[in-house]
């Protein structure tokens, strides 16, 4: 079962006891269609020999007294004792117990618990509270009013709440379940409308939806959802009809004026619930099926009686909004519908986008002429993305007539784009991008240049410079001679990375630094992204961070959520550039969380790739492997070439900690996997890790290619950090250990002067080792400590064994670690005490009767592990 494997543990545990005759019980708790029935399944498919005794409430038979108890053991109930509750439990029990004494214990299931009788609910309840010391298991399962039943039958028991999916477990489910044909977007608006459900996303992805999800005409979660909404009272639908249609209503306005009772009946029955003072649907989904529902005359009484409940002042858009539907006078219905629409222009410059996005679509349905309802639903959309949910957005443009203007085509097409690009293929994105280029052109110069830039990312995310140079050149057409300040610094942003992409890196100098100039004037979340990537492009580390974090800023102070996990991207970036992990680790944790949070796959690959990035320069290989594997899907499905670099430069870092230098160059060359082109901008930037493998794999002319060209990267950059990394290089090819000296000595000295860290600690551990090698082993020590104290401050371990390693080798006995012979196979430890005696690899291949291939293999296993470089340290660890 996806996204259950906890559970499952859980109620096996529970069968293992009662199988070793310390039972016990649990209730699972959790709303219609979150798998409980699946979840009981799976128990009793674990209970290999055990007796099995099942029963399913049936609402039916909820006011028959006993009738569960009776249908558990396939009696009539007037078979069963008579008497209290405690005599009835008493005879449940044992009658249980006395099946397990045939020598196989029990399992007792209990599905839909929420439909048994009041009598049998209280028995059962007390008779799972006296199964402790027993070979019976008994798993309940019911949903959340079962706990609010009188008195709650079943305190004291164990209670396993479900949750929803989590949304990669729920886009496992729905790829394994849905027809074919149902399109990524189509899948990405299930998985949220349906927020963890495995049953609603197994019959949203069957309805195969087109144009707009709807649940099939069978759907058991419609049935289950209408069924209690038409079992409620008057008073208590029109309540749920109030959450329905006004987002997020105060709870306290309807108790004003609605009976407490009604209320509390409206959320037993589970259709509604109280979130933070405010009136919400149980379900996004349950409240787009209760809103079809309704009955004109129930949205009217809705309407009217919302009129009464919200506040003329306070609450002055929602008021006019409720006031103009249930008024036939078309001027009040003008005047609202103006209104409307200037107040959501005022919550949007404002910031409060979401509640803007709801004005301006309200305002929509109040115009006269499609042209206004298409613009005002445009703006509905637009702030609805900005606010980071992208399903209402779809919903949004799916409102929009055909047969609109040019410009507001243009307009949609960007914002589809934008979107695509963010979680979809950056392909279509490009497309749909390209074409709201040409429809803005005349009419919208600024948005034209804007829709240019995303455009020319797209390309980027997939590699193809070739499309990105095609779309600069577009964008250089559209220069015009009095440019807004925020299409002037796109102008220049694109001129600054073409020069970049093409290699001409002297040239891109002026305008990238021109970008990173008008972004601090402007203000402005995307100035300020696209100065960040300028930023990052120059070396500039400090600019980078800066940028990047008014970015985030920024788009906080105006509600433009969707922005905030690309901003997030370039501050780790800037924060890793600063070689400052903790900073880094920080910004990627939060932009995968914003960027799941709006549904933007693509940016949540690129922090996952990150924080990979991260795990591997500490040498953590399980950490790396496992969020490269949660970042594969968007990767592969959308061919997303810069975190598959990423992941490739990433994966590569883990083989260096690994000292398996051979694995890393081969990972560097292809700088990315399956995306049809490399990340050109990364592969510049791994060239440290590319001299670093390369020098052990003898081969110094790929270490100097890439030097070459980082050199020229960093040449007109004041970034200390990579500096220093360059002096690093130069110093690992350097032939004579007089310039070896000279450039390890520069970079330290780089590395101290306020960014010291990781890439630091690693340059004082190859510098150390060149001065043990020069016979230097008191300057090697000092180096070596201060290199494990950073190492062991980050968890690095495997780099923390290599300086424990050379510090041995230098002569000092260093406490901790890995320990010697221990980390070898028998094997391994039998051939490291012969080399540490002097033998050569033929005359331990003849003493172990191995070849002497053999013992090569065991030789570079035993480096690996127990860091060492070569035989001389290698006999030094051992003595």
């Amino acid at each position: 079962m996806h996204g259950r494997e906890g559970e499952i543990a859980a109620l096996r545990l529970l069968v293992d006891a009662a199988r070793a005759g310390s039972g016990g019980a649990v209730l699972i708790v959790g709303p219609l269609g979150l798998g409980k029935t699946a979840l009981l399944s799976e128990v009793r498919r674990g209970a290999e020999g055990f007796q099995v005794f099942a029963v399913t409430g049936v609402e039916p038979e909820h006011t028959v007294r006993l009738g569960g108890v009776s249908r558990l053991f396939g009696l009539k109930p007037l078979v069963l004792p008579a008497g209290t509750p405690v005599a009835a439990a008493e005879w449940v029990r044992d009658r249980l117990v006395a099946a397990a004494d045939s020598g196989r214990p029990v399992l007792c299931c209990v599905d839909d618990a929420h439909w048994l009788d009041p009598f049998s609910s209280l028995v059962l309840g007390m008779a799972a509270r006296r199964l402790s010391g027993t070979p019976v298991a008994m798993v309940l399962a019911g949903r959340p009013e079962v706990t609010e039943l009188a008195g709650d039958p079943f305190a004291g028991v164990d209670r396993l709440w479900l949750r929803g999916l989590s949304r990669d477990d729920a886009s496992a489910l729905l790829a394994q379940r849905a027809p074919a044909g149902v399109t990524d977007t189509a899948q990405a608006d299930i998985v949220e409308l349906a927020e963890g459900n495995p049953l609603a996303l197994v019959e949203l992805g069957a309805a195969q939806p087109a144009e707009r999800l709807e649940l099939p005409a069978d759907s058991r979660y419609r049935a289950a959802v209408l069924r209690r909404f038409r079992g409620l009272s008057s008073a208590a639908r029109q309540v749920v009809a109030l959450a329905v249609l006004e987002e997020r209503l105060p709870a306290d306005r309807v108790l004003a004026g609605h009976t407490g009772a009604a209320v509390d009946e409206a959320c037993t029955c589970g259709l509604i619930r109280i979130e933070d003072g405010a009136l919400v649907p149980a379900a996004t989904l349950v409240g787009v099926l209760l809103h079809a529902e309704l009955s004109q005359r129930e949205r009217r009484d809705a309407h009217r009686a919302l009129v009464r409940v919200l506040h003329p002042a306070h609450d002055r858009d929602r008021w006019m909004w409720h006031r103009a539907v249930t008024r036939e006078d078309r001027l009040e219905q003008r005047e609202c519908r103006d209104e409307l629409a200037n107040a959501a222009e005022a919550l949007s410059t404002a910031g409060n986008v979401e509640a803007s996005s709801t004005a301006w679509e309200r305002a929509a349905a109040l115009a006269d002429r499609t042209e206004v309802a298409t613009r005002w639903l445009l703006n509905a959309a637009r702030d609805s993305w900005s606010g980071g949910r992208p399903l209402r957005t779809r919903t949004l443009l799916r409102q929009v007539r055909p047969g609109i203007g040019t410009r507001q085509r243009a307009l949609a097409a960007a914002l589809s784009g934008e979107m695509a690009l963010r979680d979809g293929s950056p392909v279509t994105a490009a497309q749909e991008l390209l074409a709201a280029v040409t429809g803005l052109a005349e009419a919208d110069h600024e948005q034209a240049v804007v829709a240019a830039v995303l455009a020319g990312e797209a390309y980027c995310l997939t590699g193809d410079y070739a499309g990105f140079r095609a779309v600069a050149h577009r964008a250089a057409a559209l220069r015009t001679t009095n440019p807004s300040p925020l299409a002037a610094l796109a102008q220049d942003h694109f001129a600054g990375m073409l020069a970049t992409y093409e290699g001409r890196h002297a040239d891109a100098v002026r305008p990238l630094r021109a970008t990173v100039r008008r972004a601090a004037e402007l203000d402005d979340p995307l100035g300020a992204i696209l100065a960040s990537q300028a930023a990052y492009t120059l070396g500039d580390a400090t600019a980078v961070v800066e940028s990047a974090t008014r970015a985030v800023r920024a788009a906080e102070l105006r509600g433009q959520r969707a922005l905030r996990p690309w901003a997030l991207v370039y501050l780790a970036m800037g924060a890793l550039l600063l070689d400052r992990h903790a900073a880094a680790a920080a910004a990627g944790a939060a932009g995968l969380a914003e960027a799941t949070a709006t549904g933007q796959r693509n940016c949540a690959a690129d922090h996952l790739t990150i924080l990979a990035f991260l795990a591997a320069l500490r040498g953590d290989r399980e950490l790396v492997l496992l969020r490269l594997r949660a970042a594969d899907g968007p990767i592969r499905t959308h061919c997303l070439a810069r975190p598959a670099a990423l992941a490739s430069w990433a994966l590569a870092c883990a083989d260096l900690a690994d000292a398996r230098p051979s694995d890393a160059l081969v990972r560097l060359r292809m700088s990315a996997y399956d995306t049809g082109g490399p990340h050109l901008a990364l592969r510049v930037m791994a060239a440290p890790q590319v001299v670093e493998a390369a020098v052990p794999c003898h081969q110094p002319e790929a270490g100097s290619r890439a030097l070459s060209t980082f050199d020229e990267w960093i040449g007109r950059s004041s970034c200390v950090p990579r500096q220093a990394l360059s002096h690093r290089c130069h110093a690992l090819l350097a032939v004579r250990p007089g310039d070896r000296m000279e450039h390890f000595s520069e970079a330290v000295r780089l590395h101290r002067s306020g960014y010291g860290g990781l890439e630091m600690a690693k340059t004082e551990l190859l510098y150390a080792h060149e001065l043990r090698r020069c016979r230097r082993p008191k300057q090697a020590r000092e180096l070596l400590r201060e290199a494990l104290a950073v190492f062991s401050s980050h968890e690095a371990h495997p780099w923390a064994d290599r300086a424990r390693a050379e510090l041995r080798a230098a002569g000092e006995s260093v406490a901790g670690g890995r320990p010697g012979r221990a980390a070898l196979t028998a094997q391994q430890a039998r051939i490291a005490e012969l080399v540490a005696d002097g033998a050569t690899n033929r005359e331990i291949a003849a003493r172990l009767l191995v070849s002497h291939r053999t013992v090569e293999h065991h030789l570079r296993n035993i480096f690996t592990r127990l860091g060492v470089r070569s035989r001389t340290e290698l006999a030094a660890l051992l003595r």
